[in-house]
């Protein structure tokens, strides 16, 4: 219920076929920062056991924008590795999976070119102010399967750590984020027509600073809910729906001089205790007629506040915002309709789709006209408001030219609050033009490819109080690769420009905007890609 904009749903990797052990490298080069990047994964699988490992690491200097001027600090590195071990016999799944990440991001500041020392445009370090997080993940994911059905249970650990680092090796801010996560869910399926599932679902977190300084106060969060899903084919409907509750509560104590009183702006932020109840439901509709397919769905959903819309009372330097909390903020609602129409032939595909989210007590972000220690105020706020959107998509890949393709993509927000006035921090219209050439499906270059993007944003006029509008423009992207197949192996490679005219724009969503600081310019990127695999 808590994504109500949508939902991200990371996939992991497909396992290696059955005794056939897959080995991978990859590298790529970026020109605008001179960055590398260089992947590492190997898997292996036998009738009971899956095996799996990858690791990698990036590193990239300053970016450059479309003036070629350097932003400095704006270097960024980071360290991946990541394992998992998949175990099956008879009607019992499980796997067992491990990840680890160190990222290092470098600080924009307004002030970079006065009072940070230049050093060399291929430098890495880090001896200027900057965030270090570290990201540590376990996670066990069991399947039972039964007759008409199957029992999952997972349960996942993961401890992030946050650090900021004022210069040196000095550490200013360091907050770890412990959360235990858990789910169990039965699904019942009769028959093909019909599918149930009941399940809970819920968290434990511990916010935790250890270091001098503090944004957020040390909390803790629990969540558990209960979800009731339905399934269903009526001749030529699909019907699905569930409900769902939830209870939350949130408790802050007392961290240093944060939430204890002083003169600062978020003086009367003291330690709290908050319970959040709610209850949801969705219901979906789909029918197809001819090549015709209409989907409707009427949802409703909630959000407790978060600990930093609540809590916070600090700067927060990557995003050189002094952001104050709202310990008052009520549990935001909301109902969204939304309706979509595809069409599909064997050379034609179209697709457009709007909603309608109707908020009550939206909470957001919002700009201020104060300023603090030389930082520009920002504060929560709450209003009833509104999100309404559009998006369509068009794809023609006509069977006579089998090796052409033409693809366009348009997408349109709009958010007001019940006053009319507009919503900050809300994206641009934007229309995106592909071309790709694909190679035929005989002969040398079947496996090549060709594409030519063009990304246009129009300019944002409606901006909430203390925006400011953002002007138009135009970026040229453009992809192409081959790939080389042997007996034992495959090599790839593509080459990948974005921004190719070197445009200096500004995105309407950038932290940076206000402060001069352009988008990236031209990068070119050069990619190589080596599977191994072994013989059966």
């Amino acid at each position: 219920p808590e994504a109500m904009g949508g939902v991200i749903h990371i996939l992991e990797e497909k396992p290696a076929a059955i005794n056939r052990p897959v080995l991978e490298v990859s590298t790529r080069y970026f020109s605008n920062t001179s960055g590398t990047a260089t992947d590492f994964g190997y898997k292996t699988s036998n009738y009971k056991w899956k095996f799996r490992f990858r690791a990698g690491m990036d590193s990239h200097a300053d970016y450059t924008d479309g003036f070629n001027d350097r932003v400095l600090n704006s270097r960024f590195n980071g360290y991946y590795a990541k394992t998992g071990l998949t175990y099956k016999k008879d009607k019992f799944l499980s796997s067992l999976d491990y990840s680890f990440a160190l990222n290092n991001f470098g600080f924009i500041l307004e002030t970079s070119t006065t009072n940070l020392p230049e050093d060399s445009r291929q430098s890495r370090t880090f001896q200027m102010p900057h965030h270090t997080v570290y990201l540590n993940t376990l996670s066990s994911q069991n399947i039972w399967f039964l007759k008409r059905g199957k029992l999952k249970w997972n349960i996942g650990f993961q401890m992030n750590d946050r650090q900021e680092q004022e210069g040196g090796s000095k550490i200013s801010l360091d907050m770890l984020l412990s959360t235990l996560n858990h789910s169990f869910s039965w699904e019942f399926v009769p028959n093909r027509k019909v599918k149930w599932i009941f399940g809970t679902q819920g968290f434990i977190q511990k916010n935790l600073n250890l270091g001098s300084r503090s944004i957020v106060p040390d909390a803790d969060m629990q969540n558990l809910a209960v979800f009731l899903f339905h399934k269903r084919s009526l001749g030529k409907f699909h019907l699905e729906g569930g409900i769902r509750g939830d209870l939350n509560g949130i408790q802050t104590f007392q961290t240093g001089n944060l939430n204890s009183g002083g003169d600062n702006p978020g003086s009367s932020i003291r330690p709290f205790a908050r319970v959040y109840k709610a209850g949801n439901a969705a219901l979906g509709v789909q029918r197809k007629v001819g090549r015709f397919n209409f989907k409707t769905n009427l949802s409703s959903g909630f959000r407790p506040a978060n600990l930093a819309e609540l809590s916070s009372n600090g700067l927060h330097e990557g995003t050189i915002r002094y952001e104050i909390g709202n310990p008052d903020l009520l549990m935001e609602q909301n109902l969204c309709a939304d309706f979509g129409i595809t069409y599909s032939t064997n050379w034609l595909d179209w697709g457009v789709s709007s909603y309608l989210n109707r908020f009550l007590n939206y909470i957001y972000l919002a700009p201020t006209d104060q300023e603090y220690i030389g930082f520009d105020l920002y504060r929560f706020q709450q209003q009833n408001a509104q999100l309404r959107g559009l998006e369509t998509d068009l794809s023609v890949h006509p069977a006579i030219l089998d090796w052409i393709s033409l693809k366009g993509n348009y997408a349109y927000v709009l958010g007001q609050t019940d006053r009319g006035e507009y919503l900050p921090f809300i994206p641009a219209q934007k229309a995106t033009y592909t071309l790709r050439l694909n190679g035929r499906k005989k002969g040398k270059m079947r496996n090549f490819y060709f594409e030519m993007e063009a990304v246009q944003v129009l300019k944002v006029t409606l901006v909430a109080q203390f925006e400011t509008p953002t002007d138009a423009y135009l970026l040229w992207n453009t992809r192409a690769g081959y790939k080389w197949s042997f007996k034992t192996n495959d090599l790839s490679i593509s080459v990948v420009g974005n921004n190719i005219t070197n445009e200096a724009y500004f995105d309407h969503l950038s932290r940076f905007k206000y402060f001069g600081i352009y988008n990236m310019g031209q990068n070119w990127s050069v990619n190589l890609k080596w599977n191994l695999y072994g013989k059966k």
